[in-house]
């Protein structure tokens, strides 16, 4: 079921930058799309409003890791994209700079 909505659910989150809690809430209104998590084992006789949405929360979460979606980069990412823009600019270069697919200011690349 989350296949269907992934192209949605990646404009909501890493185009219209909106937060997980977000897109959850827009995906409920727009879709009734309730990620919801199933326990199978015995001793579980039902689940909570609190543990709905923290399971729900939960599996955004395992989704976008798993689809790629990522909003920020780890520190050795951004010293590896610090280590190329030296490069390139030793050579004369300019070039574009892009993290997880999305065109980043020369300034904040700088920082």
């Amino acid at each position: 079921e989350w296949e269907v909505y992934k192209e949605e659910i990646k404009v909501l989150y890493l185009t219209k930058n909106k937060s997980r809690e977000d897109v959850k809430t827009a995906m409920e209104e727009n879709h009734g799309f309730h990620a919801r998590f199933v326990d199978h084992r015995p001793l579980i006789l039902c689940v909570t409003s609190f543990a709905d949405r923290y399971y729900s929360k939960a599996q955004y979460i395992r989704k976008f890791d798993q689809w790629g979606f990522k909003k920020n980069s780890t520190d050795g990412n951004w010293k590896y994209i610090a280590h190329k823009l030296q490069k390139k600019d030793l050579e004369g270069k300019e070039s574009d700079t892009y993290v997880n697919g999305k065109l980043m200011p020369r300034k904040k690349v700088k920082k």
